[in-house]
């Protein structure tokens, strides 16, 4: 998926790990990298409890969040809305 961040654009990558991991059901990670220089600017991850079944759609939700976490809130409501966009909630 590509975004924009500042006028900058950037792309991002799910990793998603399925089946048991660290003791988890699944993982999935989410990479933000600045387009122009390849530069990673931003990751998080998320994991599946052993009690609940493995959601991409969740999965990508929930490490996207992670990863977003440290830019104000102007840039991560922008994010959320080129995500939906592009893949839909």
């Amino acid at each position: 998926m590509k975004i924009n961040i500042n006028g900058t654009t950037h792309k991002v990558f799910w990793h998603h790990n399925i089946g048991k991991y660290f003791g988890f059901n699944g993982s999935t990670i989410c990479k933000i990298i600045n387009k122009d220089t390849n530069e990673q600017v931003a990751i998080g991850e998320s994991f599946c409890s052993d009690k609940d079944s493995y959601n991409k759609k969740v999965g990508r939700k929930f490490s996207l969040t992670k990863a977003i976490s440290k830019f104000d809130k102007s840039v991560r409501a922008s994010i959320w809305d080129q995500f939906k966009t592009q893949i839909g909630v």
